[in-house]
């Protein structure tokens, strides 16, 4: 028997139902295997760390109430003890007693809180979900009939990968070949089942699987699947091994979510635009639209092949991106041997609670409530009576009603600015409103503060004296113009409005030190959050979102591409995109765009730039202000009623372009059409 009818014996072999149904139980089997096998080595090991160094929580109440005495208590708590135990000497000793009390029991709260977030960032399902995800794709591989041809590249790969992986100078190659080769091979069987999921009998489906086709045959699309595969798979080798665990994961995820959806949204845009008009300039149209094929289910056809076409790229970079995700966490962070391990120091690092607490998490964040709102009658009438004292100083202020409500709005700017400045040696108290959720919790909530001093020398540092409800006081030694965090309980929140009241003093109470200067909490630079989900659900809705968003853009090239050649159609397209993706820069550079002389003239030119850039920031801006990649980055929620309104104004515009570019298509004279 030839080599040729071996191969094809074994291509029949592939194909038949009873090797389908025996390879997807193995692949099921070993997937289920991996998944327990990780479970048992990674995760269980931390898991029994953990388990042990916070043991001694078993003791005390559930509540967190103060403990009795005892030496695992006295341990964790006495460096918070030290700075008390010094101002004993003349104070009085039930005082002090209590403050001790005090701090123990808010030591033994923040650790219980830390074991309970360890405990939950340690369940199984984050390698359930990864081993689910790559044995969909295999099973659809074997399904497809490609079982075996899947296994022979694999076993090439591996049998070129694994020798160079043995070697520090080849180690990143090994990385790039072999990661470019399973992405590629996932790409290839999501995209026959995309081409599977359009075999229906339909005008609009066959038009799609005529897209995909295309897509896979155009020179343009290959080369940015090639860009976006190859991208993908070499950016692991750019991280730097030294850099802390947090800021590796962040930089990941940030060049690799933002890579693949500019990647994925330039080819939207050309592949879009040529689709259509390179077969009106062709007179390939010619044969669809006598098929017949209606203007409707022609695009319709279009826009669904290029958005199954986004889905495959989509979904085959973000499990890619979701898996290494996984892969760094795992990763020993800074200060620690192994995964959740800091020898002798604890059971956890630094590092580590950032990465856990404000990076693969979903948080929800809550800014002071300002101290008046803007259309409180008393503040109205107090600015009212302010504005009425600067005409009396300038007769021409604020001459007209719109100059009037701009001047109304400084004031009010003017406060809130000032509510967030402390004196020296006072305190003033801020209010967090919204913090119910996470009174029953138990969980981690984190404050953030940065301020600003003076001229914010970087050389200066100033001390603060941060007051709760239910917690010892906490001093905190700032650098000007730098961000810290404070991790504190639950219990601090008041149950009954749901709000957080926090006391800062401009000093250090304990030892009655006060700085010299007034000391400023920014406006981005003061906030509290806390986990209202994790990184899985958050990681799908942005995905979810960005698909969505590349709709509207495969829409606008389909649009442009039924009336316009591809030069200017491409050209149409692209200033739109930017627009879109551009708006909240527009909006904001509005406002500051010179539409007056200093004399109150109105210069009328930049006044229409300004009307029609504002006009087309807003149509725009609920595009652009989602930001979905940024809220993953920061471990910021984004929520399903915030993504459902985004997309539904996406979708709304998407809708109007689609019935536009119906209207356009009808109107064209596509039989006598030369392309010239």
């Amino acid at each position: 028997m030839s080599f040729s009818e071996r191969l094809a014996k074994l291509d029949r072999l592939q194909k038949t139902r009873g090797f389908k149904i025996a390879a997807t139980i193995v692949v099921a089997a070993l997937c289920v295997a991996a998944a327990a096998a990780y479970a048992v080595v990674v995760t269980g090991p931390a898991r029994e760390r953990i388990d042990d160094r916070y043991a001694f929580l078993d003791q005390f109440p559930a509540d967190g109430a103060a403990p009795t005495p005892g030496a695992e208590a006295d341990a964790e708590f006495e460096r918070s003890a030290e700075e008390t135990d010094e101002l004993a000497s003349g104070a009085d000793e039930r005082r002090i007693e209590e403050t001790r009390a005090q701090q123990r029991s808010a030591v033994i709260q923040a650790q219980e809180i830390t074991a309970n977030l360890l405990r939950a960032r340690l369940n199984p399902w984050n390698i359930v979900l990864a081993a689910f995800a790559v044995g969909t794709v295999v099973i659809a591989a074997i399904w497809l009939g490609l079982g075996l041809t899947y296994l022979a590249v694999n076993v090439g790969l591996a049998i070129f990968v694994v020798p160079l992986a043995s070697f520090g100078a080849t180690r990143d190659a090994a990385i790039l070949i072999g990661g470019a080769g399973q992405l590629a091979l996932a790409f290839a069987t999501l995209l026959r089942v995309g081409a599977a999921s359009l075999s229906a009998s339909h005008p609009v489906t066959a038009v799609a699987r005529t897209v995909l086709s295309e897509a896979v045959r155009m020179k343009l699309s290959g080369v940015f699947i090639v860009l976006l595969v190859f991208g993908l798979a070499g950016l692991p080798t750019l991280l730097d091994s030294q850099e802390e665990l947090r800021y590796r994961v962040q930089s990941f995820l940030q060049y690799a979510l933002g890579g693949t959806y500019v990647l994925v949204a330039l080819l939207t845009l050309f592949f879009s635009v040529a689709t259509v008009a390179f077969e009106q300039r062709d007179k390939i149209i010619w044969q669809t639209v006598t098929k017949p094929v209606s203007a409707w289910q022609y695009i319709l056809g279009k826009w669904l092949g290029i958005m199954t076409l986004n889905a495959c790229l989509l979904g085959v970079c973000g499990a890619g991106i979701f898996l290494f995700t996984e892969y760094l966490r795992a990763q020993p962070a800074v200060g620690e041997r192994t995964m959740y391990d800091a020898g002798e120091t604890g059971a956890i690092s630094t590092d580590r609670l950032s990465l856990e607490t404000r990076v693969l998490v979903a948080r929800r964040v809550v800014v002071p409530e300002p101290p008046i709102l803007a259309d409180d009658p008393e503040f109205l009438d107090a600015a009212q009576q302010q504005i009425e004292q600067f005409r009396l100083a300038d007769p021409g202020f604020a001459p007209t009603r719109a100059n009037e409500v701009e001047a109304i709005a400084q004031l009010y700017e003017d406060l809130r600015r000032q509510s967030r400045v402390v004196p020296p040696g006072e305190i003033r108290e801020f209010r967090f409103p919204g913090l119910g959720d996470a009174v029953g919790d138990r969980g981690v909530i984190q404050m953030r503060f940065a301020i600003d001093a003076g001229t914010n020398r970087p050389d200066e540092t100033l001390r603060l004296t941060f007051l709760f409800p239910n917690q010892a006081p906490i001093v905190r030694e700032a650098a000007l113009g730098f961000g810290q965090f404070i991790t504190i309980g639950p219990w601090t929140v008041n149950p009954e409005d749901g709000a957080l009241s926090v006391a800062v003093f401009n000093g250090d109470i304990q030892t009655g030190e006060r700085n010299p200067t007034s000391v400023t909490f920014p406006d981005d630079g003061f906030e509290v959050s806390y986990a209202v989900g994790g990184f899985r659900g958050n990681f799908l809705r942005v995905v979810v979102v960005l698909w969505v968003k590349l709709g509207f853009l495969a829409m606008v090239g389909i649009f442009t591409g039924t009336f316009l050649s591809f030069p200017v159609a491409g050209l149409m397209t692209f200033v739109l995109a930017f627009a879109a993706e551009g708006a909240a820069y527009i909006t904001s550079s509005v406002q500051t765009y010179q539409i007056k002389t200093t004399q109150g003239e109105l210069m009328h030119f930049n006044y229409v730039i300004a009307m029609v850039a504002e006009g087309v920031a807003t149509v725009f801006l609920p595009y652009a202000e989602m930001k979905p990649m940024n809220r993953l980055v920061d471990g910021l929620e984004l929520p399903w009623i915030d993504a459902a309104a985004g997309a539904g104004v996406i979708v709304g515009w998407t809708t109007l372009l689609f019935g536009l570019a119906i209207f356009a298509m009808k109107r064209r004279e596509l039989a006598t059409y030369s392309g010239h």
